[in-house]
């Protein structure tokens, strides 16, 4: 099929391997899925899959495993942070599906990535191995070779197609374009989940609530079932914590955000504990590498997470790459096609995000100029905006 002899390779298990895995394997491909880690536990909490990614999802048959477990909210609630104020109240629910073909979903990043492992593994196309490390990878013109540490002994491989789904700090991505390592983006997120029991009853609707503030914004949203609610505080930030997802001071999350309307506090002192993720960015791939080692994901287009675009970013790529693969009969078109499909909106998805972070963080007139915008805009008026990234057909 399309020259690929061999089964094509994944490196990386994560939500964009996994995804991956699974498009092609349905799609009748051969599929070797290798993780480092030799068990796949996820870190992290909560995530949004908009309707341009639910809808590949429901596709996939996700749906039956994940229905009891995401959430579904009916709206997203705008306000001003300090003052309480509603600036806006889009309607999700059965107005995403109208509008978009597909609903919104929050979930959390466990139940998301458990759910794709359980039916990678019902596919006989796909060999999984993990606590396996890639190790000396060569790039030829129609293939990649690489061995395999981490067994009970090393593994020459070869394929024609290798996939690198590992993340941010991809260690596969640099040798392809040459291009400057992450950088920090100058804001850092506190993350925790809290029982919906406690949570303050002006913020227990189904919604998903975001609060914009001078240099500091929060985001929480229901996750299982609506037993939990997930929150992420935003502050821009000159100084990131040296490790990833470091234990923060519950003082110190109240204190940065003290300015903010009762409800949102109260909602953050409901957390016993906090971790803190240094944000970073990377520039997506524009000049695609013409070898058969391709990043996906975070690996090729990182995502800042102000427009909720991270995972479903990577679940399209998943598909668009499977629909090229499948469609074109020689895979150097395929993979052509792909990086020219992909290349324009993960671009201008990970500008909006940026830009998003800039206009959540203004303050004074800047502030008060935004905050009219959006009263002004309306609920219809800001569902159009988002017409051509909710309603995309991967």
């Amino acid at each position: 099929m399309n020259g690929l002899d061999r089964p094509i390779i994944i490196a990386g298990a994560g939500i964009s391997g996994l995804s991956a895995a699974l498009c092609l394997t349905r799609a009748g491909f051969d599929v070797h899925l290798i993780e480092r880690a030799g068990t796949f536990d996820e870190v992290g909490a909560g995530l949004q899959l908009s309707p341009n990614a639910s809808r590949i999802l429901i596709t996939l048959g996700l749906d039956r495993l994940l229905d009891h477990l995401v959430g579904k909210p009916q709206s997203l609630m705008v306000r001003n942070a300090h003052s309480g104020r509603v600036l806006i109240d889009m309607p999700f629910g059965a107005e995403a599906v109208r509008r978009w073909g597909a609903p919104m979903w929050v979930a959390h990043r466990a139940d998301l990535q458990a759910a794709l492992l359980t039916l990678v593994r019902q596919e006989t196309r796909l060999r999984l191995s993990p606590g396996r490390e890639v190790s000396a990878v060569t790039e030829m013109a129609t293939s990649v070779s690489a061995v395999l540490r981490g067994g009970p002994q090393d593994e020459d491989v070869s394929t024609p197609l290798f996939l690198a789904a590992d993340g941010l700090w991809s260690t596969l991505r640099s040798p392809m374009e040459g291009g400057a390592p992450p950088r920090f983006a100058g804001r850092s997120a506190y993350r925790a989940t809290v029982p919906v029991d406690g949570v303050p009853a002006p913020l227990r609707r189904n919604a998903t609530g975001l609060w914009l503030g001078h240099r500091a914004h929060l985001v929480h949203y229901p996750l299982r079932g609506g037993t939990l609610v997930n929150i992420v505080a935003i502050i821009s930030d000159d100084h990131p914590e040296e490790s990833w997802a470091a234990q923060a001071d519950t003082n110190d999350v109240q204190q940065r955000f003290a300015d903010f309307a009762p409800p949102a506090r109260e909602l953050l002192a409901l957390a016993p504990e906090w971790k803190r993720w240094p944000l970073y960015i990377r520039p997506p791939l524009r000049r695609w590498p013409g070898t058969r080692l391709l990043p996906i994901g975070d690996a090729a287009h990182p995502m800042v997470p102000f427009l909720a675009q991270g995972a479903s970013m990577a679940i399209e790529d998943a598909w668009v790459l499977t629909s090229c693969l499948s469609e074109e009969p020689d895979i150097n078109n395929a993979l052509a096609r792909f990086k020219r499909e992909r290349t324009a909106r993960v671009t201008r998805v990970q500008a909006e995000a940026i830009r998003n972070g800039h206009v959540f963080h203004l303050g004074g007139i800047a502030a008060l100029a935004r905050d009219m915008a959006l009263s002004a805009l309306g609920p219809k008026g800001l569902a159009a905006r988002y017409d051509w990234l909710y309603g995309f057909q991967a």
